[in-house]
């Protein structure tokens, strides 16, 4: 594809991939594609400061030649929410990739499908461990300021090298469509099934029958009050008014969960140090069954 660098018009950026009624939007500003016409509206420029949320009505692949961008690159970062693009060109780990301001406790960052959270006094937990090149973030903060990403940040990736969870099975036949969805929340829960938190098995959300959320391992906490024990990091893809109700697997058979959590736009439920608690039971027990057990070991 020849080279559109100079042109980062809605147009040069998207058009090889828009069709009627597609738009681009970003935290501020959206344009629309009109048959015959092409973009229209307040977004006219594309930049590199912010990322973009997309809605294309069929699947494409976007190329886009230029230079790489100047680093390093200051960026004004607000309290609350967020676009926050990714400048580099390879992945990049997440602590050394993020702008350079203070970071506060609870502070998050999300993309479309996974999260993490700052903790004081140990930094950035979650799923999402790295930003990767041609991915978009919402980053939330509670003190905003000026921010660099820096060039020679990159360079921290290449020590030490971590080691990569395997992907664990999706158990269940669930399957989910992300990308149907434009606004998501972010939940981290323990999962208890009869007393016992647990440590295997899929994590599914559900708005009615339809799958809005799919974590299929959970990861050991590192630190807190909860230090090892396994915690489900999941997006759950919600629109308001709605309320999400909860499936477990353990590979042998659905546990039924009894918690259901009200939609919250770009909400946050449940830490690695307070998770949110998921309970279920297997099939044929009973609370009542559990509380005799337990009052026949105290007589």
């Amino acid at each position: 594809m020849a080279d559109r660098g100079d042109d980062m018009s809605a147009t040069a950026v998207f058009g090889p991939v828009a069709v009627a009624d597609d738009y681009v939007k970003s935290q501020t500003q959206f344009t629309q594609l009109y048959d015959g016409f092409g973009f229209y509206g307040t977004l006219a420029t594309i930049t590199n400061d912010e990322m973009y949320k997309v809605r294309l009505a069929s699947q494409g692949t976007l190329t886009y030649s230029g230079v790489p961008v100047t680093l390093p690159r200051s960026i004004t970062v607000s309290n609350n929410w967020n676009y926050l693009p990714c400048p580099y060109q390879t992945a990049t780990a997440l602590s050394a990739g993020l702008p350079t301001i203070t970071y506060a406790q609870d502070d998050l960052i999300k993309s479309q499908t996974v999260f993490s959270t700052y903790y004081d006094g140990f930094g950035w937990f979650g799923n999402l461990a790295e930003m990767d090149s041609g991915q978009g973030y919402k980053l939330k903060v509670a003190t905003g300021a000026l921010g660099t990403f820096q060039a020679s940040r990159r360079q921290l990736q290449a020590a030490p090298p971590r080691a990569k969870a395997v992907a664990a099975p999706v158990l269940g036949g669930w399957s989910l469509d992300a990308p149907r969805f434009a606004d998501s929340m972010t939940i981290t829960a323990l999962v208890n099934i009869d007393g016992l938190d647990q440590a295997a098995g899929t994590l599914a959300a559900f708005v009615g029958d339809e799958v809005r959320g799919l974590q299929p391992q959970p990861s050991m906490a590192p630190f807190g009050p909860h230090a090892g024990k396994p915690l489900y990091s999941m997006t759950v893809y919600v629109n308001a008014g709605e309320t999400a109700s909860f499936r477990f697997h353990d590979g042998k058979a659905e546990r039924a969960i009894t918690n259901t959590l009200p939609a919250e736009i770009d909400g946050n439920v449940g830490s690695a140090v307070a998770p949110h608690q998921l309970y279920g039971k297997k099939p044929g027990k009973s609370s009542n069954v559990s509380l005799l057990a337990k009052l026949r070991k105290m007589l």
